[in-house]
């Protein structure tokens, strides 16, 4: 299952894509933002029609018949299999001067890694930690149970609108940038959600929050190539994917224990505007140390 994930692809669009790697992995990503979206009606449906065992067989048969053909037909390990080079020209392209030229090992212990490590770790465990109680939490707050659960379920919509947006502003707007402004946005979107019951603040609430929602997998699939260049992406996405899993897995816990702790998630949703305004200006710092790093190694 985890060769059907992000991290896999994002190997191949960075080994297959230069100029146009923006606009691929936003394609991926919006793909893949919106298969949930398709499948999880369609398997409740499925489950509903014929039980979750040949609901599962329905399932693997559409990945099969749609994924296997694809990788065997057209999935190559590099361009150079096919005589190419990134973006199919036939010419090897430009040597791009804001790759960091130093080993992968010597990449995982910068100041810039660290600092992006950062930020995606707790913009990761923020975004969960909140999403997982948010339905409890609209609930005890007086909403019914089925505009909290619109409002979960729209959180996830909006994630492709962040996405979009980010990567239309790259002609006017540095991507650290327009991200990190993003990410404060959700923080003001929580912090506008504790202060009032309105209906009309909770749907600010859904968009700030939900257009930071899947910018994580774009900063990932398109930053970290940037920085440090398609040769050594697998392994340094790799490592920092692996710290991005972890977030995505104790956020959710940490939620938990808070809210049983203190008998209320209004702690979880002050420390999750905190960790999203703090994973912006991690996010500065380590474009800032990039700049650094490649002055350093230029000269």
């Amino acid at each position: 299952m985890a060769t059907t994930l992000y991290e896999p692809v994002f190997a191949v669009t960075a080994a297959w894509f230069d100029r146009h790697r923006p606009r691929a992995v936003l394609v991926l990503t919006v793909f893949g933002g919106l298969a949930s979206v398709v499948f999880v009606p369609l398997t409740a449906a499925l489950v509903d029609w014929q039980g979750w065992r040949h609901a599962l067989l329905v399932l693997a048969g559409i990945a099969a018949l749609t994924g296997l053909p694809v990788h065997a037909i057209l999935v190559r390990r590099r361009p150079a299999d096919l005589g190419l080079h990134p973006d199919g020209v036939c010419q090897p392209p430009r040597e791009q001067p804001h790759h960091v030229r130093s080993s992968a090992s010597s990449v995982l212990r910068s100041g810039s890694f660290r600092w992006l490590t950062l930020c995606l770790v707790m913009s990761t465990g923020a975004k969960f930690a909140v999403s997982v109680v948010l339905v409890v939490y609209l609930t005890d707050r007086g909403y019914s149970l089925t505009i909290a659960g619109l409002a979960a379920g729209s959180v996830g919509v909006f994630q492709v609108g962040g996405r979009l947006l980010v990567t239309a502003l790259r002609g006017r707007l540095p991507q650290h940038r327009a991200t990190a402004l993003v990410f404060v946005g959700q923080a003001v979107g929580i912090v506008v959600l504790l202060a009032t019951n309105r209906i009309g603040w909770l749907v600010l609430f859904v968009v700030l929050f939900g257009l930071g929602f899947g910018l994580e997998a774009l900063l990932r699939g398109t930053l970290v190539a940037e920085y440090y260049g398609a040769a050594r992406y697998p392994r340094i996405n790799g490592v920092l994917g692996a710290f991005v899993v972890g977030a995505r897995a104790v956020g959710p816990l940490l939620a938990g224990v808070a809210g049983t702790a203190f008998g209320g998630y209004e702690l979880v949703f002050l420390a999750g505007a905190a960790l999203c305004a703090m994973s912006a200006v991690a996010l500065v710092l380590a474009h800032r140390a990039h700049g650094a790093e490649v002055s350093r190694a230029g000269g």
